[in-house]
């Protein structure tokens, strides 16, 4: 059987991270974290389209797995960052849209969590952006389930049963 690729995204605060680790375990899946956490350029706060479209383009490659696996963010944030901050497009967003069999976006959390990769400490700002994730994503066609913001363990339960009602094994 084919593998099944699902990307946890959305805005920064969200618990991407936190919910990708756990459903990993629950599921018993591969687990691909997100590549902008140990980018140099990233942690430095220099960051390029250059070095958006490499991470792109890494994500690509990281798409083709060989077991069920879930990736802590995806394409839909390296092309929203691209084109919020620089209106760049990136080349092969649709290419790795395509080799996503389901999203699961995860509402930002009320309560602020400082960490020195986010900038959007208020939450209008980050309610806003998940605005533009939602227009990208249902733009692009892909199927996409929303997650709420509640606690972690009712957050892998909603996830888990999106992704059984999704690929119905």
């Amino acid at each position: 059987m084919t593998p099944f690729r699902v990307v946890i995204t959305w805005v920064e605060n969200a618990g991407k991270s936190t919910l990708t680790e756990h459903l990993a375990d629950a599921l018993d899946w591969g687990r691909v974290d997100e590549a902008a956490r140990q980018d140099k350029t990233v942690i430095e706060q220099r960051t390029t389209p250059a070095d958006l479209q490499r991470l792109l383009d890494v994500l690509n490659g990281a798409l083709h797995v060989q077991r069920d696996t879930l990736f802590d963010t995806g394409p839909v944030v390296l092309d929203v960052w691209a084109r919020t901050l620089w209106n760049h497009a990136l080349t092969g967003v649709d290419d790795a849209l395509a080799k996503v069999d389901l999203f699961l976006l995860c509402e930002t959390l009320p309560h602020w969590e400082p960490d020195p990769l986010r900038s959007l400490p208020r939450l209008e700002d980050r309610l806003a952006l998940q605005q533009t994730y939602t227009e990208a994503l249902t733009a692009s066609g892909r199927p996409w389930v929303d997650l709420p913001a509640v606690p972690i363990q009712e957050r892998v339960a909603l996830a888990r049963n999106a992704i059984n009602a999704h690929f119905a094994r």
